[in-house]
């Protein structure tokens, strides 16, 4: 059996010539009818290739090739465009978003399955590239060795708790310790010269916090607070970087999350630069649930912090949020806000 296709397309008769001509050819074919479908069957059965129409109801073609560029399972995955759009100002979109091919209707059936091939065999080179370049030593990341390492690394360490709207340290102060968070939510704050609070991160269980100004050679350049009660675990910062050291394994991993995490955080800048208001609140709430508020069913938020953490006015914050509401994408009850439809506030942003 050749390799599993996707074929997204809201035209009847197209989607089932296409599920015809492909399975004559041996793949195994998955299709839906629209975008939204399509972004939930992908994410299912994570196909080795995706044909996707561009004028879709629901959510269009651009908008689930953005959605799938950020799954880590998925960005990679080859993505053909089939549209009866041919101007170059469409092309160049199309691309610009990641796009590999872009096929125009009527399109040439030997062209199709011509480009069909192509765009698998780079796929499998890309892939064979990748592991090439990967020591063949199993045990070059070995992760549950690396996490059992830590946790017996942090579970002698003290454990401190704190109460609500507590600091835990200060702008321009001396780094002295890295901080596991054992329970809890807290805030990671900047302040311009005028007293303005902008968040950078968000902290809860499982997170680490406290070593990247000492491993700068610098004083801390934000601070921390607690939004909820707290329980953090703490060791001196020399006694982490021993450990990080003298672990290869979990320096890989640490190395690979600090890498992760500059990525997010450049792509926070560019949407705190270019983004629309309403795009902004429909981002924030769409990370802090995927990422913070995950073991919750609603995002627990004081709405100053929220219009701190997506760089904006609390008013324009509320303005929006009631926006989202009134188009049954998130609903709210006191504080807390609950998402109804994850593709719908991704619509929003892509």
């Amino acid at each position: 059996m050749k390799a599993k296709i996707l074929v997204i397309e809201d035209n009847l008769d197209v989607r089932e010539n296409l599920v015809e001509l492909l399975e004559l050819d041996g793949y195994s074919i998955l299709d839906a009818s629209n975008g939204r479908e399509g972004v939930q069957l992908a994410i299912q059965e994570k196909p080795d290739l995706i044909l996707c129409d561009i004028m879709m109801p629901e959510l269009d073609g651009y908008g689930v090739l953005k959605i799938l560029s950020r799954n880590a399972e998925l960005m990679h995955t080859p993505f053909m465009f089939l549209t009866a759009k041919a101007d170059k100002s469409d092309i160049r979109k199309g691309m610009g978003l990641g796009a590999d091919d872009y096929l125009t209707k009527p399109f040439n059936e030997v062209e199709l399955l011509e480009s069909i091939e192509i765009r698998l065999k780079k796929s499998s080179d890309l892939k064979a590239q990748l592991a090439d370049s990967c020591p063949k030593d199993a045990s070059f990341i070995n992760r549950s060795k690396a996490q059992g390492a830590f946790q017996q690394f942090i579970q002698d360490a003290p454990v401190i708790s704190f109460s609500k709207k507590d600091s835990i340290y200060h702008l321009g102060q001396y780094p002295r310790y890295f901080y596991y968070v054992e329970e809890g939510l807290l805030k990671d704050s900047y302040f311009s010269e005028f007293g303005k609070e902008l968040i950078g991160h968000f902290y809860s269980r499982g997170d680490i916090f406290g070593y990247e100004d000492h491993l700068a050679g610098n004083k801390l350049s934000s601070s921390v607070s607690c939004i909820s009660d707290v329980r953090l675990r703490y060791v001196p910062i020399e006694s982490f970087k021993q450990f990080l050291y003298s672990n290869r394994d979990y320096l890989s991993i640490f190395m690979e999350h600090q890498v992760i995490q500059l990525q997010k955080d450049r792509f926070k800048l560019v949407d705190l630069a270019y983004a629309s208001l309403r795009e902004k609140v429909a981002k924030c709430l769409y990370v802090l649930k995927q990422e913070i508020f995950t073991e919750y069913d609603s995002i627990r938020l004081s709405r100053s912090d929220l219009a701190a953490y997506a760089g904006l006015a609390k008013e324009t914050v509320i303005r929006t949020l009631s926006q989202l509401k009134s188009d049954n994408i998130i609903s709210i009850e006191g504080q807390q806000i609950y998402i109804l439809d994850d593709l719908q506030l991704q619509a929003v942003f892509k």
